[in-house]
């Protein structure tokens, strides 16, 4: 795939994204036969926006060499929102 591909292919996933079809974002990053540091951050961020962080995880410990920091930032700050959540909900009979 020629890296015009790649780029419409991340352009693609991003707008699946957008779209909350995330089924549609990984069918077409797992038939990218190239990926690029933006189609994994997309991937990765369709996965935490979703929820699905299990799956944002495994995706992140497979990037390899594509790993930046944007992506350390995508999984850290979900995950933080996602633990932020937890706790409003087990702490809230304290505020009652």
């Amino acid at each position: 795939m020629s890296e015009r591909n790649v780029v419409s292919g991340s352009a693609m996933l991003t707008g699946f994204l957008q779209t909350g079809a995330i089924k549609n974002d990984r069918k077409l990053f797992d038939e990218m036969p190239d990926r690029n540091v933006s189609s994994w951050n997309s991937i990765i961020t369709g996965y935490c926006g979703s929820g699905l962080m299990r799956e944002a995880r495994y995706l992140f410990d497979r990037i390899g060499g594509f790993k930046n920091l944007v992506s350390l930032m995508v999984v850290i700050s979900w995950n933080a929102h996602q633990t932020l959540d937890h706790t409003k909900g087990a702490c809230s009979h304290v505020t009652k």
